[in-house]
């Protein structure tokens, strides 16, 4: 088993002298068996088909014929023969099953609550999806943020009503101060108009009805009182 953008070295070892061609074949699920390379068992120098050359190499010895795959991809997964020619006759080995799974983590720099769960690393291989065993991510809570909060909503409480008692003071002292100015204002102007103000009273003298003109006897019988105002400037 392998990911996907590794490398894999598939191994194949014969000691028979009677051995004249090694060979590799792939062979996928419901396909038949695809040469890969071959080669003569004193040529160390294998030829590789047209449709592998890129990623398989073959790495070989007299006796050693190892298939090497770079870059691994989804595709490569299949079974690996190492094929041997011996007395024309073709022989194959028990086989090498190659699974290539991908598995992408993503790391987070945060996380909260919503992330907890069980998380699963998922593959698809040979139209099947396989899981894996499970990771379960669970956040711990730290015990302080509620009694922080507890903190933050009390000094904001205390500092309101301590804004509503100055506002009341404020507005006590603003209406004592008021009134008092108002009837500072109401005693001196009395106390003006009291000293501004003379009365004087006219006499007359009472005479007959004879001696009096007619406009002094209608004045006389209305008795006319008269007033002299008296201003300080």
């Amino acid at each position: 088993m392998a990911q996907v953008g590794q490398t894999a070295i598939l191994k194949c070892f014969c000691g028979k002298d009677s051995v004249t061609f090694f060979s590799w074949y792939q062979q996928k699920l419901g396909s038949k068996p695809v040469i890969i390379s071959s080669r003569m068992r004193h040529n160390t120098e294998a030829s590789v088909s047209p449709s592998f050359k890129g990623r398989f190499e073959v790495e070989s010895t007299e006796r050693n014929n190892h298939l090497s795959i770079s870059n691994l991809l989804l595709s490569d997964s299949a079974v690996y023969y190492c094929g041997i020619l011996e007395f024309n006759l073709l022989q194959f080995g028990e086989g090498t099953f190659l699974h290539v799974r991908i598995c992408e983590v993503r790391g987070k720099i945060s996380a909260n609550s919503s992330d907890e769960g069980v998380y699963y690393c998922a593959l698809a291989s040979c139209g099947e999806i396989v899981l894996g065993n499970g990771t379960q991510v669970q956040l711990s809570r730290s015990k302080a943020q509620p009694q922080l909060l507890c903190g933050f909503s009390a000094a904001l409480a205390v500092s309101i009503l301590l804004l509503f008692a100055l506002a009341f003071t404020a507005c006590t002292l603003k209406k004592q101060t008021c009134s008092v100015c108002k009837g500072r204002v109401i005693s001196e102007m009395a106390s003006q108009e009291t000293d501004d103000l003379h009365y004087a009273a006219v006499g007359l003298k009472r005479s007959s009805e004879h001696d009096l003109d007619e406009e002094e006897y209608q004045c006389q019988k209305s008795v006319c009182v008269y007033s002299k105002i008296k201003t300080n400037k």
